[in-house]
């Protein structure tokens, strides 16, 4: 079986992992993906791995990997949504850096809104985003969100 195939053979069980809320086993196997993958599938798998981390209490770990993907411009809306909601778990997660992390949380969101986000209704019942749901601008963007999509 060739590394690509492996790679891909094992996404069911980590998606499986993830649903079942079992992010630490999850992570093992992106683990295992990003070793075998290709340099182009690389990031992807990179990113995936930071959610399963922050939801495994592996904060500093998933703010490391995001901070360094985006670095990288070349991220789609949903890339950037995702990144902003690792920010936005961690900032519940770490008290000292909550509003570290909720501040970098928003300017990600704003950067999926910015390269084409446009889901107001994903965002108001995502729980990802539930630590930002106070924030001024987090109510302001998403009532943006929400004007733009009237006729």
């Amino acid at each position: 079986v060739a590394p690509h195939d492996l790679a891909c053979i094992t996404g069911a069980r980590r998606t499986a992992y993830d649903r079942l809320q079992r992010h630490a086993e999850a992570g093992k196997d992106w683990d295992r993906a990003i070793e075998l993958s290709s340099k182009q599938e690389r990031p992807i798998y990179r990113a995936a791995r930071a959610a399963s981390r922050v939801n495994a209490g592996q904060v500093a770990e998933a703010v490391a990997e995001v901070a360094e993907l985006t670095k990288s411009p070349k991220w789609n809306a949903g890339q950037w949504y995702n990144f902003a909601c690792v920010y936005a778990v961690a900032s519940g997660k770490i008290a000292d850096k909550k509003q570290e992390y909720a501040d970098r949380a928003m300017e990600l969101l704003n950067m999926a809104v910015q390269t084409g986000f446009k889901d107001a209704d994903h965002m108001k019942k995502d729980t990802n985003l539930d630590t930002l749901r106070e924030r001024e601008d987090f109510k302001k963007l998403l009532a943006e969100l929400e004007a733009a999509k009237k006729p």
